[in-house]
C-alpha cells in the first residue's frame, strides 16, 4: 500500500507544481484573502484537490466561487465556476444531467464573451466524464471532435493537444491500443517542438494507461516493444528509461524481482548517462530499495533508499516517505538511535504539512519504526493518532485499517492487555479479509490476517472457547501456510536474484576489462600523442627562429625601403627645383617686359605732373583736363603691367611650392601658353645660341576644367622642355635644311581634353619605348637629367583619371598628348 502511495505521489509532483502547496495553506489563504478574485482562484484550487476523493466537498466550494463571482458580476469568472460545479456533479451518483446543464450554461456564457481557452478546458473535461465516470465512449468521442474543430478554428494549439489527449482513452476503450500510443507518440514530439511540458506529462501518462489497459500480457509485451523502438527512432533516451522503468515497477507489483531489477537498474543507467535527474529516477532507485527491503537485504535497500532520497531533496521534493522507508531500513538493522532520528525528521515535515491521509501515512509509518525499536508507548501513540486521518474516500482505507488495528492489537497482547488486543484484532480481520478478495498487496494482507487471527485465537483459548479458538486458529493455519508459500517462494526469488546479481556482476567485470583494455589503448594514443606533439613543438622552435631571422631580415628591407622612398622624395625635390632653376631665365624676361612699361609710363607721369604744376596757371582747363586724362590712362597701364608681372611670381611660386592635392577650375590655354613661353625664354636666356619656331593652336571652346594646376603645369613645362631638348640636339647635327619647330595644341575629343605637345626632333627609338616612363630612365647625359620627368608626369596624369600617349617616328619627331577628363 506504501510503496503505491509513494509512486502516486512522486508522479503527481513531478507535473503539478501547484499541488505543492497545502490544502491547509491554501484555506488559510482563502481566510484572509480581501479580494473576491483572489478567492474565487483558491476556491477553485482547493475544488480541485477534492475532486477524486471528495466530489461533493469540491461542489460546495465551487458553489462559493459561483456565488461570489455573480455577486461582482465577474463574467469570466462566473461561466469558469459554472464548468467546475458541472464537473463536480458529473463525479456525483446521478449527476450527469444537472453537470451538463451547467456545463452548457458555462459553454453559452464563455462563448458570447470570447473565452476560447476556457470553453476549450468544457470540451476537455466533459469528454473526460463521458470515458471514465459515464463509461459513455462514443458521446466522448463526439465531443473530443467538436473540441479539435473549436480549438483549430480559434487557433488553441495548446488547448488543442489538451483535448486530443483524450482521443487516446477513446482508442483504448475502442481496443486500437495501437492507435492510441502513435496518438500519443504525435502528442509527445509536438509538445516537445512547443515546449509544453505539463501537456507532454499527460501524453506520457496516455501511453503508460495504453500499457496498462493491455488485454493480456503477451499484448501488453508488444505494445512496449512499439514504445521503446518509437523511442530508440526518435533518440527519445529518457522515454526509453521511462519505459524501463514501467515495465520494471510492473514486474515489481507482480514479485518478479530478477525481471523487475534488470528493468528497472536498465533505466537508472539511461537516466544517469543522460544526466537526468528527475523523478522517474527517484522511483526507480526507490523500487530498487523496494526489492532488496522485500528481500530482507536491508544494507542494500538501505543504499538505494538513501540515494533516493539525496536525489529527491535536490530536486525539491518531498522527502517525507523516504524518510521513513530509511528510517525503518535503520530499523530492521538494529540501528534504532539512526531510526528514530529519520522518524522524528519524518514527523517533522509531515507536521507541517497539510492534516489529512498523508499526515495519516506518516503517522502510520512513523508508528511501526517505533514498535521495531522496541518504543510501544510512542509507537501506541501514532498508531492511534493516525487512524481519524483515513476517511471512507480513500481507496486504501480497509486496507490502512487493518494495518493499524494489527498493529495496535500487537502492542497491546505485548503488554499483555488481551481483552483491548482482541477488540482490535477483531477490528483488523474482515477489513484484511475483504481487501484480499481484490487480489493486491497478498503479502501485507496475508500477514495481517494471520496476526489478527491468531490474537483472536489466543484470546478464545485463554477463555476456555475452544470452539471459536479453533475457527480462528484454522485461519490464522492457512494465513501462516500461505505466508510459508511466500516465504518458500521469497527463497526461490532470492536465489534467482542472487543469480541475477552474479550475472549482472560478471557484465560488470567484463565491462570493467573492457574499459581497462581501453584504458591502455588511451594511455598508448597519449603516448603517441605527446611524442607527435614533441615533434611538433621541436619544428615549431625551428619555424620560430627561421621568422626571427625573417622578421630582421624584413626589418632591413623596410629601412633599405624607407631610405629609398626619402632619396626619391629628395629626387624628385630636385627635379622640381631643376625644372624651375630652367625657368628663372624665362620669367625674367617675362617679368622684364612689365616692368619696363612700368618704368617707362612712371617718367611719362612724372613729366606731365612737373608741366601741370609749372604751366598751372597758363594752362586753359581743357589742357589741364587732358594732361589729367593722360596721366588717369598711363596709371591703368601700370597697374595692368604690375599685376602681369605679379601673376609671373604667383606662377613661379605655384610650380616652385608642394601641390595642395586639391582641383580648382584651370583655363588650360592659358596655363600651356604661359607655360611655352616661360620655357622657350628661359632656354635663350640660358643659351644664346638657342632659337626655335614655336607654334600653338588653342581650341578656344575649351572651357574651364577641375585640375590641380601645378601638377598639370608640371606635366606641360616638362614635356615641352623635352621638345625643346630634342629639336636643339638635332639642330647640333648642322643639318642644312633643318628649322627646329615645336607645337602646343589644345583640342577637345570625345569629351576629353587633349593637350600635345609636337617636335620635329630625331624621335624615340623603338626599343626604348617601354623604358620611357620608368623612374630614372633617362637619355640626356649624366648630370643634364634625373630620369624622373616623365615617370612624374605620367603619375600625375593618371591621378587625374587620364592617359599619356606618345607618338614617334626615329628622324622625325615625336608628339605626347595628354588626355584628361574634360
Amino acid at each position: 500500500m506504501k510503496k503505491y502511495l509513494l509512486i502516486i505521489f512522486l508522479f503527481s509532483s513531478a507535473f503539478a507544481a501547484s499541488q505543492d502547496i497545502p490544502i491547509d495553506s491554501l484555506r488559510k489563504s482563502l481566510v484572509a484573502a480581501k479580494e473576491d478574485t483572489i478567492k474565487i482562484q483558491l476556491l477553485r484550487e482547493l475544488g480541485y484537490r477534492y475532486i477524486d476523493t471528495k466530489p461533493d466537498s469540491s461542489l460546495i466550494l465551487y458553489k462559493r466561487g459561483l456565488a461570489l463571482a455573480r455577486q461582482d458580476k465577474l463574467s469570466r469568472w462566473e461561466a469558469i465556476m459554472l464548468a467546475r460545479v458541472g464537473y463536480a456533479l458529473g463525479h456525483l451518483p446521478g449527476g450527469k444531467d444537472s453537470s451538463l446543464i451547467y456545463m452548457q450554461q458555462a459553454m453559452a456564457l464563455l462563448g458570447q464573451n470570447g473565452f476560447y481557452s476556457d470553453e476549450a478546458w468544457c470540451y476537455t473535461r466533459l469528454s473526460e466524464l463521458y470515458f471514465f465516470i459515464w463509461k459513455k465512449p462514443d458521446p466522448a468521442f463526439q465531443i473530443v471532435k467538436n473540441g479539435i474543430e473549436f480549438t483549430e478554428k480559434n487557433n488553441l494549439p495548446q488547448d488543442q493537444l489538451d483535448i486530443r489527449r483524450n482521443l487516446a482513452d477513446y482508442h483504448i476503450q475502442s481496443g486500437k491500443p495501437d492507435s492510441a500510443l502513435e496518438l500519443c507518440f504525435d502528442g509527445v514530439l509536438i509538445s516537445q517542438k512547443k515546449k509544453l511540458p505539463e501537456i507532454e506529462s499527460e501524453y506520457l501518462g496516455g501511453i503508460y494507461n495504453t500499457l496498462e489497459q493491455a488485454r493480456s500480457v503477451d499484448e501488453r509485451r508488444l505494445l512496449l516493444e512499439k514504445a521503446m523502438a518509437w523511442a530508440r527512432k526518435n533518440k527519445q533516451k529518457k522515454y526509453e528509461g521511462y519505459f524501463l522503468w514501467n515495465e520494471g515497477h510492473r514486474y515489481l507489483d507482480a514479485l518478479r524481482y530478477p525481471e523487475a531489477f534488470n528493468s528497472l537498474l536498465a533505466a537508472i543507467k539511461i537516466f544517469e548517462a543522460i544526466h537526468a535527474e528527475e523523478p522517474k529516477l527517484v522511483q526507480g532507485l526507490n523500487d530498487i530499495g523496494q526489492i532488496y527491503y522485500n528481500l530482507a537485504e536491508y544494507r542494500h535497500s538501505l543504499s538505494y533508499y538513501s540515494r533516493a532520497l539525496a536525489l529527491q531533496e535536490k530536486l525539491n521534493g518531498s522527502a517525507r516517505l523516504f524518510y521513513q522507508r530509511v528510517g525503518s531500513n535503520y530499523a530492521k538493522l538494529g540501528m534504532h538511535d539512526s531510526a528514530i532520528y529519520f522518524a522524528k525528521k519524518c514527523y517533522a515535515l509531515a507536521e507541517r504539512s497539510d492534516n489529512d491521509s498523508q499526515f495519516g501515512y506518516l503517522l502510520d509509518d512513523i508508528a511501526e519504526i517505533y514498535a521495531e525499536v522496541g518504543e510501544d508507548s510512542i509507537a501506541m501513540l501514532y498508531f492511534r493518532r493516525s487512524l481519524p486521518k483515513f476517511l471512507p474516500t480513500d481507496p486504501y482505507y480497509n486496507l490502512n485499517k487493518a494495518e493499524i488495528f494489527v498493529g495496535i492489537a500487537k502492542l497491546f497482547k505485548k503488554a499483555g492487555q488481551n481483552d483491548s488486543a482482541f477488540f482490535y484484532a477483531s477490528l483488523a480481520l474482515p477489513l484484511a479479509q475483504n481487501e484480499l478478495l481484490k487480489g493486491y498487496e497478498k503479502v501485507n494482507l496475508t500477514g495481517y490476517l494471520y496476526g489478527a487471527s491468531n490474537i483472536i485465537a489466543g484470546f478464545y483459548k485463554s477463555k476456555r472457547r475452544l470452539d471459536s479458538a479453533f475457527v480462528y486458529q484454522e485461519i490464522a493455519i492457512a494465513a501462516k501456510d500461505s505466508l510459508s508459500g511466500q516465504e518458500k517462494l521469497k527463497e526461490l526469488q532470492n536465489i534467482e536474484f542472487n543469480e541475477t546479481l552474479r550475472q549482472q556482476q560478471a557484465k560488470e567485470d567484463a565491462i570493467k576489462d573492457r574499459n581497462r583494455i581501453n584504458n591502455y589503448l588511451f594511455l598508448g594514443g597519449i603516448a603517441v600523442v605527446l611524442l607527435i606533439a614533441l615533434f611538433l613543438y621541436r619544428n615549431n622552435r625551428i619555424k620560430q627562429k627561421a621568422n626571427l631571422v625573417l622578421q630582421e631580415q624584413k626589418q632591413k628591407i623596410e629601412s633599405t625601403l624607407e631610405q629609398l622612398r626619402s632619396t626619391q622624395s629628395q629626387l624628385i625635390q630636385s627635379e622640381k627645383m631643376a625644372s624651375l632653376g630652367e625657368l628663372t631665365a624665362g620669367i625674367a624676361h617675362e617679368i622684364q617686359n612689365p616692368l619696363n612699361f612700368v618704368n617707362n609710363f612712371s617718367e611719362v607721369n612724372n613729366e606731365l605732373i612737373e608741366e601741370l604744376k609749372s604751366q598751372k596757371s597758363k594752362l586753359k582747363t581743357e589742357e589741364q583736363d587732358e594732361i589729367l586724362n593722360d596721366i588717369f590712362q598711363n596709371n591703368e597701364k601700370i597697374n595692368h603691367h604690375g599685376k602681369r608681372a605679379d601673376a609671373i611670381v604667383k606662377g613661379m611660386l605655384q610650380h616652385s611650392r608642394s601641390s595642395s592635392g586639391i582641383k580648382e577650375p584651370t583655363d588650360i590655354n592659358a596655363l600651356a601658353d604661359e607655360y611655352l613661353r616661360l620655357a622657350y625664354h628661359g632656354l635663350r636666356a640660358k643659351d644664346k645660341s638657342f632659337n626655335a619656331t614655336i607654334k600653338s593652336d588653342f581650341d578656344k571652346t575649351i572651357r574651364n576644367i577641375n585640375v590641380i594646376p601645378q601638377d598639370i603645369g608640371r606635366v606641360v613645362l616638362n614635356l615641352i622642355n623635352n621638345a625643346f631638348y630634342a629639336v636643339d640636339e638635332k639642330k647640333k647635327q648642322n643639318l642644312n635644311v633643318y628649322e627646329p619647330t615645336v607645337s602646343v595644341t589644345t583640342k577637345k575629343n570625345n569629351g576629353k581634353v587633349e593637350i600635345s605637345v609636337k617636335d620635329n626632333g630625331n624621335g624615340i627609338p623603338q626599343k626604348i619605348m617601354d623604358k620611357i616612363f620608368q623612374p630614372f630612365f633617362t637619355t640626356k647625359p649624366t648630370g643634364q637629367g634625373t630620369g624622373l620627368g616623365l615617370s612624374l608626369s605620367y603619375d600625375i596624369v593618371k591621378a587625374h583619371g587620364g592617359e599619356i600617349k606618345v607618338e614617334t617616328k626615329e628622324g622625325k619627331g615625336s608628339e605626347f598628348i595628354v588626355q584628361l577628363p574634360g
